[in-house]
């Protein structure tokens, strides 16, 4: 029988370890690379490859409406007629000048009115006012209240675009008497005015002056 013998101190695995060692540390190696050069870090350039320059920019495509500036809107909207009055009065003045309503019918839409009138507000440049109260008197309006820059007046809706256009006049807006914001509250206004929040925020009111105006 013919006996194979061993070094003392030796493996028959002993002289492949530092190959394995070198094959997983090439691998791994070639792995890294395969992973920067898929993230765009790292380029492969070999002795016939010129190094890469900046890349001009591409022209813009006309047809690309994403670049381009939109347009003007044009014919879209309707300016008002008499642009120094309100949308609400603009609207009865159309309504009665086309022959949709009367003046009565037109002037029952607004929120104060009496007969053929609306309750509105002139706001004038200062020095107008006396010139611009006589204007609206001699014409069947009836001013109510003159201030330096103002005035409250009912005016007929026949004279509502008239009224717009004399020197003086910046605007006319319709008179819209206060609402309520929370309908009829027969209280202190508990829970209108969120007292249980400000109380449990740590505010009592103690020592706090309260002044009230009252329209």
């Amino acid at each position: 029988m013919m006996t194979t013998r061993q070094n003392a101190g030796s493996s028959p695995h002993s002289h492949s370890k530092p190959a394995i060692t070198l094959l997983i540390a090439a691998l791994a190696a070639t792995l890294l690379l395969l992973t920067l050069t898929s993230s765009g870090q790292v380029a492969a350039q070999t002795g016939g490859t010129s190094t890469p320059g900046p890349t001009p920019d591409q022209p813009v495509d006309p047809s690309d409406s994403s670049d381009q500036d939109i347009p003007p809107l044009e014919d879209k909207l309707n300016p008002p007629r008499y642009p120094n009055m309100d949308s609400n009065l603009n609207r009865i003045v159309d309504q009665v000048q086309s022959g949709q309503f009367t003046a009565q019918a037109a002037a029952a839409d607004t929120p104060v009115h009496s007969g053929a009138s609306v309750a509105v507000t002139l706001y004038i440049t200062e020095g107008y006012a006396d010139a611009i109260a006589a204007y609206l008197t001699d014409n069947g309006a009836s001013p109510r209240n003159v201030g330096v820059d103002y005035i409250e007046a009912y005016v007929p809706v026949s004279l509502l675009a008239d009224a717009s256009l004399q020197e003086g006049v910046n605007s006319i807006r319709t008179i819209i008497p206060p609402q309520p914001a929370q309908g009829a509250v027969v209280s202190e206004g508990f829970w209108v005015h969120g007292v249980s929040s400000w109380r449990q925020a740590g505010y009592r009111g103690k020592g706090v002056k309260i002044g009230i105006i009252d329209a």
